[in-house]
């Protein structure tokens, strides 16, 4: 699903700026070098991806930052009143969408294996990166609702929202911006998925091929996959709220599953709360693991709900991928083949320990 949806939504905006700059090439043409961008940077590895993240986010900082201080400027109060969803479905899948911006840092626990000293650098990272997110988001959403009308934006990227109130020279720096915060989040989300990938084909729940390397370390089969699967679904035209919808059933699904894991964990390992590292938290109590996580499970799983009443396109891509899944899953466990070690379920970093 990565592959076919998440990674080309992201870049999508980028393109749509270059296809502007450029009319001749496509916007599908813009996307489909971006996505093979993305595939190249990762395939060298995670401190190659590491430096080129640095520099790209700080120029993507500069560039957010001049983009709404200009947009606010702009915008028209009366305009925002009508934006706000009305009924508990509408609202709700609104929310899911947003969470799941929002919420993205939590992965960077999946890159434990090659941070110095996490345990402190996770605090710092999940609440800057979580927070920043939100800021940005936010101050996105009332820039674009709040200069161009909200029926005009379905389907459609910041361009058409930047191209109001910005001049030609920083319709530049803001399609540069586009490409920038496209690449960089492709980027990270493909280390991710490659890292998943290459954990469960090591367990045998994907062929065992799946987790062959290059050279530098990268699961090389699972990337020339969720490239060219990126591709094929840029060229089949999924409408961009679709893609957007089935992506937020997909992240909040999986977050709703570790809810409901963590919910079981006071039961299942105990240890944990006894001897390992939550045994001197104050607030990390079993109770406490236990009923938050039963609650987030279900508002969580409310979410998923409502995404889905509200876009029946995407719940059938999302369905699609799953089945899939399940299948692949059925004929190696049928097989024979899966091999997961019950002691290592839980286990912090478990993901990234395999690489």
């Amino acid at each position: 699903m990565s592959g076919f949806v998440i990674l080309q939504v992201l870049v999508i905006a980028g393109a749509s700026y270059l296809n502007t700059f450029f009319p001749a090439v496509s916007t599908q043409i813009f996307t489909v070098l971006l996505l093979l961008i993305t595939v190249g940077v990762v395939w060298f590895g995670i401190q190659a991806v590491g430096r080129l993240e640095i520099v790209l986010s700080a120029f993507l900082l500069i560039a957010i930052g001049t983009i709404l201080a200009l947009g606010v400027l702009n915008i028209d109060p009366n305009q925002l009143t009508p934006v706000f969803p009305s009924g508990p479905v509408p609202t709700l899948s609104v929310m899911g969408v947003m969470l799941t911006t929002f919420i993205s840092g939590l992965y960077i626990i999946d890159f434990g294996g090659d941070i110095e000293d996490p345990g402190k650098a996770f605090g710092k990272i999940l609440f800057l990166n979580t927070g920043a997110v939100a800021l940005i988001g936010i101050g996105v959403i009332l820039v674009s609702v709040g200069i161009v009308p909200s029926d005009q934006l379905a389907n459609r990227t910041l361009r058409v929202v930047t191209s109001e109130y910005l001049s030609p020279e920083l319709i530049v720096v803001s399609a540069v911006a586009a490409m920038v915060a496209g690449v960089t989040s492709n980027i990270a989300i493909l280390s991710m998925v490659t890292r998943y990938m290459k954990a469960t084909a090591n367990d045998g729940i994907l062929p065992k091929w799946l987790g062959e390397e290059n050279k530098h370390g990268e699961p090389k089969y699972v990337l020339l996959i969720v490239g060219a699967a990126s591709i094929v679904g840029v060229f089949l035209n999924i409408p961009l709220n679709d893609m957007i919808q089935g992506s937020a059933m997909g992240n909040l699904t999986l977050v709703t599953v570790t809810c409901v894991t963590a919910s079981r964990l006071p039961s299942t390992r105990p240890e944990v709360f006894e001897t390992g590292p939550l045994s001197e938290s104050k607030y990390l109590s079993r109770t406490t693991v236990r009923w938050f996580s039963r609650i987030a499970a279900v508002v969580l799983g409310s979410l998923v709900v409502s995404i889905a009443i509200e876009s029946p396109t995407g719940l059938q891509w999302y369905l699609l991928f799953v089945s899939s899944g399940v299948v692949i899953y059925a004929v190696q466990k049928l097989r024979g083949s899966v091999d997961v070690d019950a002691e290592s379920v839980g286990e912090a970093g478990s993901v990234s320990g395999s690489d």
